[in-house]
């Protein structure tokens, strides 16, 4: 939000690990003042810990991609704990969505490690994953608002082999590992 006379503007900003924080900034961007900090010690005191953002190499072993994990509060590096790709399976957008403060836990995710294991989020590129188990979601489009697969796979097309332009996203259709 400008200043009347544009010289300065407030900045909101925050981070998965960084609370949200306001501040004055001029016309360089340079800050001014810090207005506010949110404290979130009573949160922390509770056992509450943010995710831990991360990056990693994509698929082709080029692409950066960027994720979130979540780890229980009770976290022993020294046991050994499921991992559960809590994926959103739109190419349309990642996974984790926002890189900012929360502690909703971005859906499920902080709920899931709770129950003993390590999650991970990440975003578009990196998906779909191979996984033993699929928990929710449309499996497979050619079952699913059909607009809603068309916009990313179009019109649904047979292909000679007796298969379709969908069988790439079912999941019924990937290999087991």
């Amino acid at each position: 939000m400008p200043s009347p006379s544009g010289r300065y503007f407030v900045d909101q900003y925050s981070t998965p690990t960084t609370a949200p924080i306001a501040v004055v900034r001029d016309g360089n961007g340079r800050t001014v003042q810090t207005v506010e900090t949110a404290d979130i010690s009573r949160l922390e005191e509770t056992g509450w810990v943010p995710p831990v953002p991360f990056e990693a190499k994509g698929r082709d072993g080029t692409t950066n991609v960027y994720g979130l994990l979540w780890f229980p509060s009770d976290f022993d590096p020294t046991a050994t704990y499921p991992v559960i790709d809590y994926i959103y399976p739109g190419p349309q957008i990642g996974g984790v969505t926002l890189y900012n403060f929360s502690t909703s836990g971005r859906g499920n995710g902080a709920a899931l490690a709770e129950l003993g294991s390590i999650v991970f989020q990440v975003d578009a590129f990196g998906t779909p994953f191979r996984v033993a188990v699929s928990g929710a979601g449309n499996h497979d489009n050619r079952g699913y608002y059909y607009t809603w697969g068309e916009k990313y796979q179009g019109q649904l097309v047979k292909n000679p082999d007796g298969g379709d332009n969908f069988d790439s996203q079912a999941n019924q259709d990937m290999p087991p590992t």
